[in-house]
């Protein structure tokens, strides 16, 4: 295996330039070509990168080949095919969160990755927050003893996403709304927080209360909005433990992102809770001290002080590729969260509690 890498990112949007991005500041990691079907992006983003290698259909890059490791920054509902079609010219694929709109369709990029014997990782950025590491800290190190139940939600009052990016508010295109954007990630969070405990059955409602209002005011009068602007859940864990899950693109609260996520154990507690993103003084842990309650307030670094969560989440990547074993990294833990996301629209859906093992089944 080289020392180092010759990456390539498909999609230019503001994911993808997190990718490429990272891609550049990593000692290992060269950029030596970039794809998107906007003739106008793709030619700023090469000129002002120095990218060598632009191309508007992505194929072409991937026939050109150049390329050890590919990241997709695509919208969600074309993940799938640029991720099997890299897959399967014997590249690594780095993918935006999330990895899929539906359990099956993740469930291929997957079986691609196995069969290409291939390592493919899900861009979960979140998890690399300062406030989120000093918590995971904390459980690791058996500050709460066993969590039993967690609490995560990211909360938005007027948060759908904007002009020229409609493709958020269909449901063909995203696979859903704040559920699957933010959502995702903070089921990530709490799996992750938790030890990747293994999720039994969800219970899920979603609402449609507010978004046409929002995207009406965007977009005008012909504007459709499909998709929930507040979805909740309740997730059964093994051994009993339990998740609670919110997310909303709009809802009558404080203005701005609510990211919130709890931890209950049997030695103690720990909450982060930030808005808008600033992580200094966002954590507390609740535990005894001295036979009374104490609560413990740690002096987590400022947001944005330390390296980006998207580079980190890219070195890892990259020391995966690098280290050669790769039956442990072929999207199992992406597909997992997708799988529950699909879950959870099933259950709002149908009204009932749905098994993991129901979709499984019908994939």
């Amino acid at each position: 295996m080289a020392s180092e890498l010759r990456a390539a990112v498909i999609g230019l949007g503001w994911a993808g330039q997190q990718h490429l991005k990272a891609y550049l500041a990593l000692p290992r990691t060269t950029v030596t070509a970039i794809a998107d079907p906007d003739p106008v992006l793709l030619g700023r983003i090469q000129q002002e990168y120095g990218i060598e290698q632009a191309f508007t259909d992505y194929r072409e890059m991937l026939e050109w080949g150049e390329i050890d490791v590919v990241s997709v920054g695509t919208p969600n509902f074309a993940h799938a095919e640029p991720t099997i079609d890299a897959l399967d010219h014997g590249m690594h694929v780095l993918v935006e969160k999330p990895l899929a709109r539906t359990y099956a369709e993740g469930l291929r990029m997957v079986q691609a990755a196995e069969r290409n014997d291939r390592v493919m990782q899900v861009m979960f950025n979140q998890r690399f927050r300062p406030d989120v590491q000093v918590v995971k800290r904390f459980i690791d190190d058996g500050g709460l003893g066993d969590v039993y139940h967690a609490k995560s939600r990211w909360l938005r009052r007027s948060g759908i996403p904007g002009r020229g990016r409609k493709w958020f508010v269909s449901k063909e295109l995203s696979g859903g709304g704040p559920l699957i954007d933010l959502g995702v990630h903070m089921l990530d969070m709490a799996l992750y927080a938790m030890g990747e405990p293994k999720v039994e059955a969800v219970s899920g409602a979603s609402y449609n209360t507010l978004g046409q209002r929002f995207v009406t005011d965007m977009y005008g009068e012909d504007a459709v909005y499909e998709v929930e602007d507040f979805a909740t859940a309740f997730i059964r864990v093994e051994g009993g433990r339990t998740l609670a899950l919110e997310a909303s693109w709009a809802t009558y609260r404080e203005n701005g992102d609510f990211i919130n996520l709890m931890l209950y154990g049997d030695r103690g507690g720990a909450e982060m809770s930030t808005r808008n993103y600033q992580s200094q003084g966002a954590v507390r842990f609740y535990v005894d001290s001295g036979g009374v309650p104490a609560e413990v307030a740690p002096e987590v670094p400022a947001s944005g002080s330390g390296i980006p969560g998207h580079q980190q989440a890219t070195a890892i990547f990259i020391e995966r590729v690098l280290g050669g074993e790769y039956a442990q990294h072929r999207g199992r833990e992406g597909l997992l969260r997708t799988w529950i996301i699909d879950a959870i629209y099933h259950s709002a859906s149908e009204g009932r509690e749905i098994r993991l093992a129901e979709l499984k089944d019908q994939a």
